[in-house]
């Protein structure tokens, strides 16, 4: 591990690093920073841009293991900046490497349910939340979820998929995003669990969204798009960011009808 001056030459940007892997014939080696996260074997490319924060060290742990290759409780090499000490880097190692032992994430990963997030399809998304947790979580069979597919479905899939955990908030469920990348690992917590799991995730450094919409809160249903407002998104503009379903759909799913223009422009009528 290096510090930030390598990086950077910056000596006060103390959450800079760098994690240098390779073997005594040089056959494997690998770089993961801010900036960079590659690994490759006997000239073959096995990770390409994945970068792996120090507070996600645990996961690159278990994607290195994919390949056989496990960390040892103290780098052969630390270097330290200026005014970082040594021991407690050292002792950081051996509690990330003791989390990595204990960590049972793995499982939770393994069964989640992994979405396409650009490419995928809200009714699709809908079908597969109801074959995975259908029989244990019956609320998802309610007619409700129907309703939040045709309302969103001239809606990008992230704007969708924000609406299904919103109305999942309603019925006393969290619907939680365990990949920043392109896909979505999904898992479903009962509300009374989320707490609990939650601190799990941030004790193995483990990626954790909530999803659900914006600037509305938890329990509350999703937002009502009416028939109108679907119809305009479909004709003239296609999939549409959330500060667009904003602008077209609140003043017509507004229950004051138009409401008061200036109200509108001020941002404080609310459905």
């Amino acid at each position: 591990m290096f510090g930030p001056r390598t990086l950077f030459n910056d000596y006060t940007r103390f959450t800079s690093y760098q994690i240098y892997l390779r073997n005594g014939d040089h056959s494997i080696h690998g770089s993961w920073n801010e900036k960079d996260g590659f690994l490759i074997r006997d000239g073959e490319s096995l990770m390409e841009n994945e970068l792996h924060t120090p507070t996600l060290l645990v996961l690159l742990m278990h994607r290195l293991a994919e390949y056989g290759i496990r960390f040892s409780k103290v780098p052969a090499r630390l270097y330290t900046s200026k005014g970082i000490s040594r021991k407690s880097v050292e002792s950081w190692i051996k509690n990330v490497m003791k989390a990595y032992e204990d960590d049972r994430m793995q499982e939770t990963r393994d069964n989640a349910l992994d979405i396409l997030k650009y490419e995928g399809d809200i009714e699709d998304t809908v079908v597969e939340l109801r074959k995975k947790w259908g029989d244990v979580v019956s609320v998802l069979k309610d007619k409700r979820f129907d309703e939040i597919v045709n309302q969103y479905s001239c809606f990008s899939h992230e704007i969708g998929i924000s609406a299904l955990g919103q109305e999942l908030t309603a019925c006393g469920y969290a619907l939680y995003n365990l990949d920043e990348d392109d896909i979505y690992l999904l898992e479903l917590i009962p509300q009374a669990e989320m707490e609990a799991f939650e601190k799990k995730c941030h004790k193995y450094g483990q990626y954790c969204k909530l999803l659900k919409q914006p600037h509305r809160d938890f329990g509350i249903q999703a937002r009502h798009i009416a028939h109108a407002s679907r119809c305009r998104v479909c004709k003239w503009y296609g999939p549409m960011t959330i500060s667009a379903i904003l602008q077209e759909a609140l003043p017509v799913t507004s229950p004051m009808g138009n409401g008061n223009k200036k109200a509108r422009q001020n941002g404080k009528e609310h459905l």
